[in-house]
């Protein structure tokens, strides 16, 4: 083939493909590499196909194979994990024995399960669900994203003794500084997902690396800061930061402080906080609101106690909606929509919800800002109706 005919070829393909280029109009970030085309849908002669070819140095059969095998893997959620690694993302290597939220595993808890599933599965897939006219709910996937989330949960958690690493920490300097985040969480008027994301960057860190008393505060805040960019619609300045601190820290000891737990955690920030659990779990009930709102209160009161550092958030999530059920209705039952929508029967949940009340119970002196804060009609006098409630039990 002559040379002008091998011109024309190329400019007819650079035509039929420009669709798949970016605008011209657009200033591309790198370099657009040359489009690849599928031959199965190709108008291309066998006599272009080798020129085409001869110039990419490729197989078009080559390409379409990796292009299919990327997509069989990532069409295919469960295989993920296995795909990626595991030992990477996750932070422990056998759960402690002495764990108080040891789930309790038996025939009884299987059967429950099952039978809530068997009752309540197909209804939360049915396209007349309320849940199905908004899509912002992406109710048709909603299953499937919850049991991912369920293993995320797994692989996020914190070592639940990493202080026994820490030379010049404790857990009570823990309590005082996440205290101490609550108050600026509150003063920047940041949304719930954004503290309990926080409190968990921080003890991811710290699960892997040991600080001196002076920079504590510092890897708190930098985490902070960190989730407000995951959570946040509007987040807040580097100014704003600033001033929260009072002047202890400087800008660049921030932005360093945010490199680091970014590269120490490899940039896996997708843990999935109580909140979305607690509103699936507000699904049994119709999205009560009053259930939901006073349950944020025993979930936030479990961020100061070490006991509760890698219990799993669906699990804290569960229990809290227990007790703010129980203290709103009168009604101590768990029905098996609630099973179905939380995860959990009420054998499971036992042990959990006894820790959460004597944890409320002794707020006075376990977690002073975050009772004050839920004492506020802002807050729905969460800590007054409990204290109510607790005095006629």
């Amino acid at each position: 083939m002559e040379l002008e005919d091998q011109n024309r070829v190329l400019n007819d393909i650079t035509i039929r493909n420009s669709n798949k280029l970016p605008s011209t109009n657009l200033k591309p970030r790198r370099k657009v590499p040359p489009p690849l085309l599928d031959p199965s849908t190709s108008t291309l002669s066998e006599s272009d196909k080798k020129i085409v070819s001869s110039i990419y140095n490729v197989r078009y059969e080559a390409i379409s194979k990796e292009i299919n095998e990327c997509i069989s893997d990532f069409a295919n959620l469960d295989t993920l994990p296995d795909s990626f690694g595991d030992d990477e993302i996750t932070l422990h290597d056998t759960d402690n024995d002495e764990d108080p939220f040891k789930l309790i595993e038996n025939e009884e808890t299987r059967l429950t399960l099952k039978q809530a599933e068997e009752r309540y599965g197909v209804t939360s897939s049915n396209p007349d669900d309320s849940d199905f006219l908004d899509p912002v709910l992406v109710a048709e996937y909603s299953d499937s994203i919850y049991k991912y989330m369920r293993k995320l949960e797994a692989k996020y958690k914190p070592k639940n003794d990493y202080m026994n690493n820490q030379t010049f920490l404790d857990w009570e300097f823990r309590r005082t500084l996440v205290e101490w985040l609550v108050n600026i969480h509150l003063d920047l008027d940041l949304i719930p997902e954004t503290l309990f994301l926080a409190v968990n960057l921080m003890d991811r860190f710290l699960s892997k690396e040991s600080i001196t008393l002076n920079k504590f505060r510092l890897v708190g805040i930098a985490a902070l800061f960190i989730a407000t960019k995951m959570e946040e619609h509007k987040v807040p300045s580097l100014e704003d930061v600033l001033e929260a601190l009072d002047g202890q820290y400087s800008a660049e000891e921030i932005i360093d402080s945010e490199r680091f737990i970014l590269v120490t955690l490899r940039h896996r920030l997708g843990w999935p906080g109580p909140m979305s659990f607690l509103r699936k779990t507000n699904k049994a009930d119709d999205y009560n609101d009053d259930i939901r709102t006073h349950a944020k209160y025993f979930l936030e009161a479990t961020l100061v106690e070490a006991k509760f550092v890698a219990c799993p958030p669906s699990l804290l999530a569960a229990g809290a909606y227990y007790i703010s059920k129980y203290m709103i209705t009168s009604d101590n039952s768990w029905s098996l929509k609630h099973v179905y929508y939380s995860g959990y029967t009420k054998d499971q949940l036992a042990p959990l919800v006894k820790f959460l009340l004597k944890n409320c119970d002794n707020g006075k002196t376990t977690h002073k800002n975050i009772r004050k804060k839920y004492c506020k009609k802002t807050y729905s006098s969460t800590v007054k109706l409990y204290e109510a409630w607790r005095g006629k039990q």
